[in-house]
């Protein structure tokens, strides 16, 4: 194997691992919006139809619906499910590289 192949395969090698650390932690981020802007729609929508003659929630229900606006407009600012499935998406080619390097190997 010649030098200049070990060492594209070295470098190929530590790009995965670095990848697959910012893949994880991406979709670590992704996960808590969603959930946190899934959970004040649903909250919204349940306090809108608690309220009636004699209880009012319609103040509560304002809360979480800018709450979900501002969660939702964090999402989309960030956009960590499109930043992790381009990441995704770099890791498999990054694996179809080293794939192809240990192919010229043997």
């Amino acid at each position: 194997m010649s030098k200049n192949l070990v060492s594209l395969s070295n470098e190929v090698d530590e790009k995965i691992l670095k990848m697959k650390d910012k893949v994880k932690t991406t979709k670590r981020k992704a996960n808590p919006l969603k959930l946190l802007g899934l959970f004040f729609a649903a909250l919204t929508t349940i306090l809108v139809g608690l309220s009636n003659g004699r209880v009012n929630l319609s103040t509560y229900s304002l809360i979480t619906s800018a709450l979900l606006t501002l969660v939702v407009g964090l999402e989309s600012h960030f956009s960590y499910q499109e930043q992790w499935a381009r990441q995704k998406w770099t890791l498999l080619k990054l694996y179809q590289i080293q794939n192809k390097i240990r192919l010229l190997n043997e």
